[in-house]
């Protein structure tokens, strides 16, 4: 994958285990964390089989109808809908989530019209790879709402028109809703009421200032910018904890060389809080893990592959065995 990418220029078709170490040699600590960097980099983005899915999908829709597009703008929404998954992927690595983690919802905003319908048309290839649970498509000239915005007073502009009420004018714009005053400009029209007369507010009375809230991760790329929301729900932690029950199993199947038709049992060791957020997940569990029951036990069974695991503040045993049909 970095040899595909580009990331390793100029060395060749060398193996990759010989280009790090001599790197390792040569750079020393701060050339590790380069190479680490490297790594991180090139395996956050989507593989090639997601974009052959996406590429699939795309045509799919083309040739039932539903889609009129050119060969040209298929190419097209297929690279930005990569370059988007990439960001979401990023933005979640960022974030310190993991790639198949769900999140409450991700934004996107677009620098042109191309990406906007591309969007449009596959939300749900975006919505299914990434795990939001929403997506908010923003037009080239449009504002997330989800970024917060502060208003800003021109008292000299207010008190050219209302120079007795200038100073109440500007306390009770900046005790409303930022997003309520943009809009009513953005429509043509707002005002306040002072003294039960009805004054109205000019757009060059006030000016706004955006930013990114604390919870959200930025993640610029070629065609737009990603917004990732890292607020947790509880229903979000458990199912990101099912999510990683799901992995724990199918790596424990590798380690046991299990055939990937083979049914599994799974136990689980663990406290009566996290008992209770993966219950309801149960039935996702057994589908993902290709498991036949999945039990709260107090030990796991000697015949077991056993993984102690910790999720958060949360930790547990998982055993998993073969299963008896």
């Amino acid at each position: 994958m970095l040899m595909e990418r580009g990331l390793l220029a100029g060395e060749g078709g060398k193996d990759f285990m010989v280009w790090a170490r001599s790197s390792l040699e040569r750079g020393g600590y701060e050339q590790g964390v380069a190479v680490l960097k490297n790594v991180a980099d090139a395996t956050m983005g989507p593989t090639e089989e997601i974009a052959k899915q996406i590429r699939q999908t795309i045509i799919a829709s083309k040739e039932a109808g539903t889609l009129q597009i050119s060969d040209e703008q298929v190419n097209a929404y297929v690279e930005f809908l990569r370059l988007a998954l990439e960001a979401a992927f990023q933005a979640k690595h960022r974030a310190g989530i993991e790639r198949y983690w769900p999140v409450a919802r991700i934004a996107v905003k677009t620098v042109d019209q191309v990406g906007h319908d591309a969007l449009s048309a596959f939300r749900k290839v975006i919505v299914g790879q990434s795990g939001a649970k929403e997506l908010d498509l923003v037009a080239p000239n449009e504002v997330w709402r989800g970024m917060k915005i502060d208003v800003q007073v021109h008292m000299e502009s207010v008190s050219a028109s209302y120079k007795l009420w200038a100073r109440k004018i500007e306390i009770l714009l900046r005790s409303q809703d930022a997003w309520k005053i943009k809009a009513g400009l953005d429509r043509g029209e707002y005002s306040v009421g002072i003294e039960g007369q009805k004054v109205r507010i000019d757009p060059s009375m006030v000016s706004f200032v955006e930013s990114v809230p604390d919870y959200v991760v930025e993640e610029p790329f070629e065609g737009g910018t990603l917004y990732l929301d890292t607020r947790m729900s509880k229903e979000l932690l458990a199912e990101g904890y099912a999510k990683e029950i799901v992995n724990l199993v199918l790596e424990a199947r590798k380690d046991m060389r299990l055939a990937d038709d083979r049914i599994v049992a799974i136990e689980l060791v663990a406290g009566k809080g996290f008992r209770a957020m993966v219950a309801p997940w149960k039935d996702m569990i057994l589908r993902d893990a290709s498991a036949l029951d999945m039990e709260f036990v107090t030990a796991p069974s000697s015949d077991a592959y056993v993984i102690e695991a910790g999720l958060g503040q949360e930790t547990f045993l998982l055993g998993v065995r073969r299963a008896e049909m």
